[in-house]
C-alpha cells in the first residue's frame, strides 16, 4: 500500500486512491493530453489544503 503525501503540508494521506484519465504517454495521437501521468486530483488531506489549491472548498465542511 502507498502512502501519499498532501500536496499542500506533506502529511500522510492513507484513504487516497489515485484516479487517472491515461498513462501520460499520449503524446502524437490524435487526442494527446496534458496530464503528464499525474491523478486527476491530487492528495490532499483537509478542505483547507484544498482551497488553498483550487481557492474553494466543500461547502458542508465550512458551514
Amino acid at each position: 500500500m502507498t502512502i501519499w503525501k498532501c500536496i499542500v503540508c506533506g502529511v500522510d494521506v492513507t484513504d487516497y486512491e489515485p484516479e487517472y484519465c491515461c498513462f501520460g504517454n499520449t503524446y502524437g495521437t490524435e487526442y494527446p493530453c496534458g496530464c503528464m501521468g499525474l491523478p486527476i486530483e491530487p492528495p490532499l488531506c483537509s478542505s483547507e489544503c484544498a482551497i488553498k489549491v483550487f481557492g474553494f472548498g466543500d461547502k458542508e465542511a465550512e458551514a
